[in-house]
């Protein structure tokens, strides 16, 4: 009985093995770093263009939600982009601090998020508040 068994669990692993060979390929490649760059930029899109529109204390209109919503993303997928390739690439923290590197790593992406964010709200911010006060752009 037991050697039947482990046939049939044999024959499950193989066939899942199959069934996400393709997938590992694309998740590994040029493909699915473009994916998770797409899907990243969708959420935090979204994310942020609830969070000016609805954070804010005056009701902001849709087009400047999504003007500045667009400001923080592109902001920050440069950003995410250089500092990945930077902590990648050049830096060897873990030499240098060991675990606590990880820790380093970690609030310097986190004020350099905050820092796109603020930035692409502020740009915003003043863009709208310049338009709003132009006469010729009515």
């Amino acid at each position: 009985m037991r050697a039947h068994h482990a046939v049939l669990i044999d024959q499950i692993r193989r066939r899942h093995a199959d069934q996400t060979k393709g997938l590992r390929h694309v998740a590994g490649g040029i493909a699915g770093t473009l994916a998770r760059y797409l899907v990243a930029a969708v959420l935090l899109w979204l994310a942020v263009g609830l969070l000016v529109r609805f954070a804010d204390a005056a009701p902001q209109p849709l087009r400047w939600v999504s003007f500045g919503s667009a400001l923080v993303v592109v902001g920050w997928l440069i950003t995410w982009s250089a500092y990945g390739f930077y902590v990648t690439n050049i830096a060897d923290l873990g030499s240098a601090f060991g675990a606590f590197g990880v820790v380093i790593v970690l609030l310097t992406f986190l004020q350099l998020s905050a820092t796109v964010l603020l930035t692409g709200t502020l740009l915003d911010s003043l863009v709208r508040d310049d338009v709003a006060r132009d006469p010729q752009s009515k």
